[in-house]
């Protein structure tokens, strides 16, 4: 508490450079790998801000700080690979990134039960997990993102006092989307990112 405030934390460790675990030998999970620290905030403030250019608002945790401890540890105990973050590093050059560092991302709390304790809990049938499921993953995709590890673990959904679950205005589920480590751009987003990019410098070039 500070000045008779306070916020509920999540504190979660940042695991680029690590494999993957479990089987994904998928099409979805072509080329996948964690985000960097500064990649998983900047992916999340660029889905918030979808709200300015599409109807819509998908909710998502606030991120609001990346620690790095000061000390560094051998790389074998941070269970990454070396030319995975040689890798990163290359790509990531307008950040300094330490493969022997420990990083930490904190956001803050949401209220509420992901979606399988909320089948546990009998607010939810499981036919209504599998459609929450593939809604959120298509408002996400409208959006230009997708999670390449979607599952109702990463779905937050609000009881109310009555045994029911929050709804907005249509009736539909109100929920909120966390775990963001494997969250990408869409393809078409990416194009389109990266052809305003080109646009821009190219009108940054004509003023000069």
């Amino acid at each position: 508490e500070i000045s008779g405030r306070s916020k509920n934390l999540v504190i979660k460790w940042n695991r680029m450079g690590q494999d993957i675990p479990g089987d994904h030998d998928t099409d979805e999970f072509a080329g996948a790998e964690f985000n960097s620290p500064f990649e998983e905030f900047s992916l999340v403030m660029e889905l918030r801000n979808t709200r300015c250019e599409s109807p819509g608002t998908i909710i998502t945790q606030r991120p609001l700080a990346i620690y790095v401890p000061s000390e560094r540890v051998e790389l074998w105990r941070t269970g990454r690979k070396e030319y995975k973050m040689k890798t990163i590093i290359e790509a990531h050059r307008e950040v300094q990134l330490d493969m022997c560092r420990p990083y930490v991302m904190i956001f803050e709390w949401i209220k509420g039960i992901d979606a399988a304790h909320a089948s546990s809990e009998k607010l939810l049938e499981e036919r209504q997990v599998m459609d929450l499921t593939l809604r959120v993953a298509e408002q996400m995709k409208f959006k230009g993102f997708l999670v390449r590890d979607r599952k109702p673990h990463h779905i937050i959904v609000k009881p109310r006092n009555d045994g029911t679950l929050a709804r907005d205005r249509e009736g539909e589920i109100l929920y909120a989307v966390i775990d963001y480590e494997l969250l990408v751009r869409t393809r078409a987003r990416e194009q389109s990112i990266k052809r305003i990019r080109r646009i821009d410098y190219h009108q940054k070039q004509k003023g000069r």
